[in-house]
């Protein structure tokens, strides 16, 4: 029985030392994409090298410039071509976020975190997918006086490219990357198994108290 908590605890141990996994982040500000039409849609392309995870967060960093209302969202989808031109399979919806007020973006660049997704689908471990900035339900005019800024770090070759779609046209893969990360979780399997191995580990002790105890000598009277 001894060896079977050991082996367990050894097994599922890994599953509740798994911390959050950032799979795409950037540091540098050199650019921003402007934000002043409908029309134009923008997203960054990320692979889960991580395993079976869900999306916990998207990070972007923005500013707005005069009026900007309504609610803003971040939409995960599979992504379309390949390595170094990568692209969003808007058919492919995967998850959506919660709903951010726009009106509280400030006028400095600041990191926006986009929380709740829904449904926490699973990503496939080794593919690449797409964190998209939905504009669709602003309530207020975007244009050369009220636009949002998306900060970016480019130009150059990066190995995960972002993407633009203007109007009706199609998705095109950029030579520039946007500015924030993606931050994945164990689905809640992963961590279901970690309760397990949480509770492998205290069966365990206890089973060693419980033989050290066994094993005990008796103690000794003293004569009177």
């Amino acid at each position: 029985m001894r060896a079977l908590w050991m082996v367990l605890g050894l097994c599922l141990a890994p599953a509740i030392s798994r911390a959050d996994v950032v799979v795409f982040e950037q540091t540098q500000t050199n650019s921003a994409y402007l934000l002043d039409s409908f029309a134009e849609k923008y997203g960054q392309a990320f692979t889960n090298t991580a395993g079976t995870v869900a999306v916990s967060s998207v990070n972007f960093f923005l500013k707005k410039t005069g009026t900007v209302t309504g609610d803003l969202l971040v939409k995960v989808y599979a992504s379309a071509n390949g390595s170094g031109n990568y692209t969003p399979n808007t058919a492919s919806e995967l998850a959506s976020s919660n709903i951010f007020n726009a009106a509280t973006i400030t006028t400095s660049e600041s990191q926006i975190s986009f929380t709740g997704f829904s449904p926490t689908s699973t990503l496939t471990s080794g593919q690449t997918f797409f964190a998209v900035l939905d504009t669709s339900n602003l309530t207020s005019t975007l244009d050369a006086s009220n636009y949002i800024e998306v900060f970016i770090n480019g130009p150059g070759s990066p190995t995960l490219n972002a993407a633009s779609q203007q109007g009706l046209s199609a998705w095109v893969a950029e030579a520039y990357q946007i500015k924030g990360s993606v931050v994945m979780v164990p689905e809640p399997g992963t961590l279901l198994l970690g309760g397990i191995a949480a509770a492998c580990g205290g069966g365990g002790a206890w089973w060693r108290r419980r033989l050290q105890k066994a094993n005990q000598p008796a103690a000794t009277k003293t004569a009177a």
